[in-house]
C-alpha cells in the first residue's frame, strides 16, 4: 500500500494511509473545505473513532485519560481541516463535560471540583514584586537611588 493512494469517488481524490489497528489504514482525506480550497481531513472513521473515545471518557469522568487522549490529538498534522475537526471534537468534551462535572441537578453551574483545593491558598503571593524582604536592599533602579539621594537619605 502507498502512502497516498488515489480514491475510486472524485469527491475526495486521495488518502493519506497510516498504521492503525495493526494495518495501514486511510486515516486522512483530501477534500475541498467551506472556502473551496483542497485541505486534508480526518477520513470520516477515523474522526468518529477519536470523538468517540473522548466522548466516552469525558462521559465516564476519566480526565486524566481525556487529557492524554486529547493531548495525542494535539500531534495529528494541523492541516486547516483538521484543525476545525480537532475543535469540534474539543469543543463536544467541553460541553458534555461541563453539563455532566459542573452542573448541579437543578442545571445551575457550580465551581469545578480543582477549585476546593484552592481554598486554603493565599489569594495574593506572599512577596509582591513592591515589596521588599530586607529593608537594606540597595535601590533596584536609577529612579529608586534618586530618590534615595534627593531626600538626603542615600549614600
Amino acid at each position: 500500500m502507498k502512502r497516498v493512494e488515489a480514491s475510486s469517488n472524485p469527491k475526495w481524490p486521495l488518502y493519506w494511509v497510516a498504521w492503525r489497528k495493526e494495518a495501514w489504514r486511510p486515516t486522512y482525506v483530501l477534500r475541498k473545505d467551506q472556502r473551496g480550497k483542497l485541505t486534508w481531513f480526518l477520513e470520516e472513521g477515523f474522526y468518529r473513532e477519536m470523538l468517540e473515545e473522548a466522548l466516552h471518557y469525558a462521559t465516564r469522568g476519566d480526565w486524566p485519560r481525556l487529557v492524554g487522549h486529547l493531548k495525542t490529538l494535539g500531534n495529528l498534522p494541523m492541516f486547516s481541516g483538521v484543525w476545525g475537526q480537532l475543535q469540534e471534537i474539543r469543543k463536544r468534551v467541553q460541553r458534555l463535560w461541563g453539563d455532566r462535572h459542573l452542573r448541579d441537578p437543578e442545571g445551575r453551574w457550580k465551581a469545578p471540583p480543582w477549585r476546593q483545593a484552592l481554598e486554603g491558598w493565599p489569594r495574593t503571593p506572599l512577596s509582591p514584586i513592591g515589596m521588599r524582604l530586607y529593608p537594606e536592599e540597595p535601590p533596584r533602579t536609577l529612579g529608586e537611588w534618586w530618590e534615595a539621594h534627593r531626600k538626603g537619605g542615600g549614600a
